[in-house]
Order: C-alpha cells, then sequence, then structure tokens
C-alpha cells in the first residue's frame, strides 16, 4: 500500500461518496513507482460526465467523456470508462461509456501506463505494469500493431522522456550486447 497525496485522496473519496468507482491511472502512479515527482493526475471512473460535473462543478467538461481541472500545481483529468470504436487520426470520435475498470484499461497503451490505484492506496495492476517497470520493459496492451500505428504513426506522439526513453536506452543497449555477442560467438571469438 502507498501513501496518497491528500488532494488525490480527496477527489477520490468525493467521487466515492457518491457511489462511483473512482481510480488513479497511468503516468502519475508509473512515475510515483519509480520515484518521479509528476502533476499530472489521470483519474478514471465509472460516473458520467454529466455526474462528475454535479461532484466538481467549477470543472470543465471535455469532449472525449471527462471533465479537468486544477487544484494548485495538479492539472486533474477525470475520464469515464470507456470502449473506444472509431478514431480519426489519434481522437476517438466514436465511444461507449461502460461500467467496467477492466475494459476501460485494455483500451490503454502500454502496460506501465494502466497501472491504477485506489483511494486506499492499493496498487490494481490487472496487465502486468508492475513487473513490466520492474524489467524495464515497454509492452503495448492488445493489437501491438494497431497501437504502434495509432500512437506512434497517426498521433505522431513522442515518448514520454522522463521514464520511456531511459527504458529505451536500457533496451537498446541490451540488444545490441546480444547482437554483438552472438556475431562473436559465430565468428568463432
Amino acid at each position: 500500500m502507498i501513501r496518497l497525496n491528500k488532494i488525490i485522496k480527496n477527489i477520490l473519496t468525493k467521487i466515492e461518496n457518491k457511489g462511483f468507482e473512482a481510480y488513479v491511472v497511468g503516468g502519475y502512479i508509473r512515475d510515483l513507482l519509480v520515484g518521479i515527482s509528476s502533476y499530472d493526475i489521470d483519474i478514471c471512473t465509472n460516473a458520467t460526465p454529466k455526474e462528475l460535473l454535479t461532484i466538481f462543478p467549477n470543472a470543465s467538461s471535455k469532449n472525449l467523456g471527462g471533465i479537468d481541472f486544477k487544484i494548485k500545481e495538479y492539472h486533474i483529468e477525470i475520464t469515464t470508462y470507456r470502449e473506444e470504436i472509431k478514431y480519426k487520426g489519434r481522437k476517438p470520435v466514436e465511444f461507449n461509456y461502460i461500467n467496467n475498470l477492466v475494459s476501460d484499461l485494455q483500451r490503454r497503451d502500454f502496460t506501465v501506463n494502466a497501472i491504477c490505484m485506489n483511494s486506499k492506496g492499493e496498487i490494481i495492476d490487472l496487465v502486468g505494469g508492475i513487473d513490466d517497470l520492474r524489467a524495464l520493459k515497454i509492452r503495448i496492451i492488445g493489437d501491438e500493431t494497431k497501437k504502434i500505428v495509432l500512437v506512434f504513426i497517426e498521433e505522431k506522439r513522442p515518448l514520454n522522456g522522463k521514464l520511456f526513453i531511459p527504458l529505451l536506452k536500457v533496451q537498446l543497449i541490451i540488444f545490441m550486447l546480444w547482437y554483438l555477442i552472438k556475431r562473436m560467438i559465430a565468428y568463432g571469438y
């Protein structure tokens, strides 16, 4: 169990007190687990944007099924669990709200971005993100080819420099060492 920041815990508790589920998910949890400070908070819930606006009336409504607001240095984005049906470029233009955390996590890009935490500070890792984080491994959730095209080609999204560039460097070094050893063995060194 991890001690959760009071501001974030308060937001999750407000949502839960109205009878909904709420989890911090993604980059904030990933960064927390590796000791990096983060102020960009993503929360997923089964509350709809309309229901969220009754809980957080000063928030702005987003067209992708959620709300966002700032508290002190934190940027909070709360989205409703959803399944994405159709995209235009990187943006989902058609989606359905769902009432299932597991399905919502399956739509995410990388396993390390699908780790979530509840208001008690309990980590929920349904796709092996913590193991991948420990192994310095970046693993795509679902159809890898489709996600690679969506995330890196259509979306033109750069990798998160704080975490992914160092991980990719480690993976590249390991691959290069493996290749060199393989070649040395092949040539009898």
